[in-house]
């Protein structure tokens, strides 16, 4: 039994042996997520509404009497919208050494998932709360290289996800933490 194993044993080893590398995890995201505009409540709805799409944000749903906006983003660009920390590591003859986010988006073709509600309230003739909420879904699809189980992070704008990384290849520890960056909230703050 021992004899038959010793084989793919040895595999293990020499390709652990090739691989090595370093990570180190973000910071707990400090995200900004509310801003008193000096504006009406029409102002500032006017300029959420125009000035989101041209910033690559989709209208999903409006409800003007709630007074919510609700936007999809992070498709085309997950490393700008999501931040996993500092990766240095190699396998064979490929290394990497930066953001993580940015390995996975190249190497792991990572996708991006992001969903924000934008909420307004008059809170004077002419002063308009804003506050800003977002939800992710970053996913590493399982199919992209052999032997990569893939793995699913969900987090919230103030929050993050740990997930075990189950690709030895992958170098370093196996967990992997990941969390907002915190542009996409702050851009739309910006528009107000």
């Amino acid at each position: 039994m021992f004899l038959r194993r010793l084989p793919i044993f040895a595999l293990i080893m020499v390709l652990s042996a090739c691989a090595s590398g370093q990570y180190t995890a973000p910071p707990p995201p400090v995200v900004d997520i509310e801003r008193v505009a000096p504006k009406t409540l029409d102002e500032t709805w006017s300029a959420v509404l125009n000035g989101a799409p041209s910033l690559g944000y989709e209208i999903r749903e409006t409800n003007r009497d709630a007074g919510t906006i609700n936007l999809e983003f992070g498709q085309k660009n997950p490393s700008r919208y999501v931040e996993c920390g500092d990766f240095v590591g190699s396998t064979g003859t490929t290394s990497f050494t930066g953001k993580w986010i940015n390995w996975v988006t190249t190497s792991r073709k990572a996708q991006l998932t992001g969903l924000m509600q934008v909420r307004l309230e008059e809170m004077g003739s002419n002063q308009t709360r804003v506050a800003v909420r977002a939800g992710y879904a970053l996913t590493l699809p399982a199919s992209i290289a052999p032997g990569f189980a893939g793995a699913d992070f969900a987090f919230a704008t103030d929050s993050t996800d740990t997930v075990e990384i189950l690709d030895f290849l992958a170098g370093g520890q196996p967990n992997r933490t990941c969390g907002p960056s915190g542009v996409a909230e702050r851009e739309i703050l910006d528009l107000v």
